[in-house]
């Protein structure tokens, strides 16, 4: 899946739930990337309703990317969605730094959010870059 006008690159596998989709950190890539994130959820076998809040959770990550992860120069934000067995995973990425702006942020609003969200949420930071692993349970129960 190519997102238009964005400079992206893709590198999609099948199966159709899994999505590696890599483009520049600028707001006008946001809608792309949640299309991408909710179809990949759709095809997982999610229901709709929990699709769509992980859609959501996954643009509030993204949009951290776009506001927090750069400075003047900018850089890529990365989507990879998987399936392991009944659990899916939306994984958001950059090669940024974190900054205190940033963490205030995370460790508010957007990281309360996504948690109300989806089933997990796991933050990894390393010097190279940030990457935000949300999972939810693609079976009910």
């Amino acid at each position: 899946m190519r997102l238009p006008n964005s400079g992206s690159r893709d590198t999609r596998a099948e199966p159709p739930d899994t999505v590696d989709i890599e483009t520049v950190a600028q707001p006008t890539a946001l809608a792309a990337i949640r299309r991408a994130a909710l179809h990949a959820a759709e095809a997982a076998g999610l229901a709709p309703e929990r699709a769509q809040l992980l859609q959501i959770a996954v643009g509030e990550a993204a949009t951290n990317v776009v506001e927090h992860a750069y400075g003047p120069d900018g850089g890529t934000v990365r989507l990879h969605t998987f399936r392991r067995g009944e659990m899916f995973y939306a994984e958001i990425s950059d090669h940024g730094r974190w900054h205190e702006g940033a963490a205030r942020e995370m460790a508010g609003r957007g990281l309360v959010v996504m948690r109300g969200l989806v089933d997990e949420v796991h933050i990894n930071r390393t010097p190279s870059g940030t990457t935000v692993r949300l999972a939810v349970k693609a079976t009910p129960g």
